[in-house]
């Protein structure tokens, strides 16, 4: 499974001016291909963490759950490229092994020559409202990125950054989440639950971006 983009003349050190298709990948890892070339060999690539290794799956005991998604869940939603800034955004979701329960979304601005990652990227996705909600403390919710996934594509409005989660594997608590970030600095600038003060709430978009 892969999210797939194009971008016409882009610049590729020492390799010169490319059609440049970008692809992201389940397996956390995101190419830059010639779109005019037959060659396997990508212009650039980069992986960005250790994905999930499968869709439900828990730390605690190995347990793994295809469900309906097969293989590793990392990129599931559609990157977004602001041409001014020279930038694809990436959600990607990774797993630190041995590190029991450990599930975390990072929000990546590569450049679309390089692949690098841009100053101040990445940044962990988090968030906290008030609400009496499932999961919730001393009437705080907190995103938790276990019960979540990332599926809608990124939108980009006036250089911010903005996607939604809903649930992983239908699995609870779950509130369903709206994140915007400045794509320069990448610091949040919207925080929204669906359901503070209860839980079942997601958005999906059917894997689109907000219009």
């Amino acid at each position: 499974c892969s999210s797939d983009l194009y971008l016409p003349s882009v610049m590729i050190p020492e390799k010169g001016v490319h059609n440049v298709l970008y692809v992201a990948t389940m397996n956390n890892t995101v190419y830059a291909f010639d779109a005019e070339s037959s060659s396997s060999t990508p212009l650039w690539s980069v992986n960005l963490g250790t994905a999930i290794p499968c869709m439900y799956f828990e730390p605690s005991n190995g347990n793994c759950d295809p469900g309906a998604i097969g293989g590793t869940m990392g990129i599931l939603s559609t990157p977004v490229i602001d041409t001014a800034r020279g930038a694809i955004y990436v959600v990607a979701n990774t797993y630190v092994p041995g590190q029991t329960g450990i599930t975390t979304f990072k929000l990546h601005s590569l450049d679309i020559s390089t692949g690098r990652e841009k100053a101040g990227s990445p940044v962990v996705i988090s968030g906290q409202v008030a609400g009496s909600g499932e999961d919730s403390s001393g009437g705080v919710l907190s995103f938790n990125p276990y019960y979540h996934w990332q599926r809608t594509g990124l939108t980009l409005v006036n250089g911010n950054i903005y996607f939604g989660f809903a649930s992983h594997y239908d699995a609870g608590p779950f509130h369903g989440w709206l994140f915007g970030y400045d794509g320069l600095t990448l610091r949040r600038t919207v925080l929204e639950c669906m359901s503070p003060n209860y839980f079942g709430n997601g958005i999906w978009q059917g894997g689109a971006a907000f219009s």
